[in-house]
């Protein structure tokens, strides 16, 4: 899992750059096409390095193999902040493991942050994000 979770954090990293390249642009047909390139980015970067695991998508669906490991995948969620230019908006994956989610992964392209849970932890660009600081990162980045 832990490779997956490696993988993942390159695969959306390379992804905010495919997103900041668009967001100059602010209309929805550029919007569509980043979002497409970056599903397409993250789903055939899971194929090459891990070619029987399932990938669920926002567009594509489905994507049924014979793997214990599930990807969802989120390719822009606020999508109304990109298109205004409001720094919100990120990318996310979800790791799941024998139906259940074991790890997930936002990343802030605009930002350069990198938010995920591990084992119950949390870390914020690979590190590990104080106890008393947690609830109100999470509370931030839940309000979108």
């Amino acid at each position: 899992m832990e490779k997956r979770v490696k993988y993942a954090k390159i695969f959306l990293k390379e992804s905010g750059k495919i997103l900041l390249r668009y967001l100059k642009k602010k209309n929805l047909e550029d919007l569509q096409k980043a979002d497409k390139k970056v599903e397409a980015y993250i789903i055939g970067s899971i194929f090459n390095r891990y070619p029987i695991d399932s990938i669920s998508t926002e567009k594509t669906g489905e994507i049924i193999k014979s793997s214990k490991y599930r990807w969802i995948i989120a390719p822009l969620e606020g999508r109304s902040e990109y298109l205004n230019g409001n720094s919100l908006f990120f990318i996310s994956i979800k790791i799941e493991e024998s139906g259940v989610v074991k790890k997930t992964l936002i990343y802030l392209p605009i930002f350069n942050e990198l938010l995920y849970q591990s084992e119950g932890n949390l870390f914020l660009n690979d590190e590990e994000i104080l106890e008393s600081n947690k609830e109100k990162l999470i509370n931030f980045y839940t309000l979108f």
